[in-house]
């Protein structure tokens, strides 16, 4: 007796044999593992055993009043959540302070991303509101040396003069104490209206980048400023400033990343050989300046624009791994 399914068995397979080979699969071999993607931002941040905190600033936006609103500025590292600060709508000028601002610091809007290659992050928008974190200056008193990073959008600002040399504040833990010690103790990261005799030979009024970083004694106030690039409005922007302890000349450096449009792409960077204190016992700033040692406060300097990955280190990250993170994330050039 013929067993049919013996005989027909392979008649049956062959077809699909052919069809596999057809189509150019083999059938003997898995499918190929798709690349894997690669790392986020966040996660490349979160991985540096240096990182001491790390504020993304992409809270959600608050509830419709009268509900509180509990958010804070997380710190992803858990330990330094920062309160967002309102302040009275249409404050005055002053000599450091563009005037008549709505006083927020709006957070939650769509599609307001700084990460290329995160578009589904959010910034805070900030126009004379602040992030105060309380108590950050005992966190950097052990680290002599340092690494501050930020990107930034700043919106187009009204000009400043000899007379209102405007300042817009990114970070700032800075402190004079109570005898009014000037310049300060600590580290500001900044743009500010330069004229006049301010100015290098050859350059324009403008804002410029800057990095204060104060001794807390006598009359010198050492900064490094980026000359040969000012203020683009409305253009992402990559700022970092690193000061390390151990060198005896150039502890400090300002870099500043722009891509883009070629007239304006490009990286940037400044040096300035500082003595440094550390502020003792102040907060610390997002979008605003305070100099004023706790419980008093003096805002002053309020940023325009958006504000995001605030990230600080206790050492020198190298300029390779920044710069890897900044290009990954601006704009190609174009």
């Amino acid at each position: 007796m013929i067993d049919w399914f013996v005989v027909l068995a392979p008649l049956l397979i062959l077809p699909i044999f052919v069809l596999m080979r057809f189509i150019g699969c083999d059938p003997f071999t898995a499918a190929p593992t798709p690349p894997t993607p690669p790392p986020t931002y966040e996660s490349q941040v979160l991985a540096d055993t240096g990182l001491l905190a790390y504020w993304r600033l992409g809270e959600p936006a608050p509830p419709a009043p009268p509900a509180p609103d509990p958010a804070k500025a997380k710190d992803e590292k858990g330990f330094n959540d920062g309160d967002y600060i309102t302040v009275a709508p249409n404050q005055a000028q002053s000599a450091l302070s563009q005037g008549g601002l709505s006083g927020k610091a709006d957070r939650g809007a769509p599609s307001s991303s700084l990460l290329r290659t995160e578009t589904s992050s959010m910034s805070v928008d900030f126009e004379g509101g602040y992030v105060r974190v309380p108590n950050f200056g005992t966190v950097m008193l052990p680290h002599p040396s340092f690494t501050l990073e930020a990107w930034v959008r700043p919106k187009t600002w009204q000009a400043g003069t000899a007379g209102t040399p405007f300042a817009h504040s990114v970070v700032t833990l800075q402190e004079i104490d109570s005898a009014g010690s000037i310049p300060p103790r600590g580290i500001a990261l900044f743009a500010q209206w330069t004229e006049g005799s301010l100015l290098p030979p050859g350059k324009s009024p403008g804002y410029y980048w800057s990095t204060s970083i104060g001794p807390g004694t006598g009359t010198d106030f050492p900064r490094a400023t980026i000359w040969d690039k000012q203020v683009v409005p409305n253009r992402r922007t990559y700022l970092a400033v690193t000061y390390d302890a151990t060198k005896s000349t150039d502890q400090l450096t300002l870099h500043l990343g722009m891509g883009g449009s070629s007239s304006h792409a490009g990286a940037w960077g400044a040096r300035a050989t500082p003595s440094f204190t550390s502020a003792l016992s102040n907060r610390l700033y997002i979008g605003a300046s305070n100099l004023q040692v706790p419980p008093t406060e003096n805002i002053y300097g309020p940023f325009i624009g958006n504000i995001q990955e605030v990230a600080v280190y206790n050492y020198v990250v190298p300029f390779d791994v920044l710069a890897a993170r900044a290009m990954s994330n601006l704009e190609p050039i174009v």
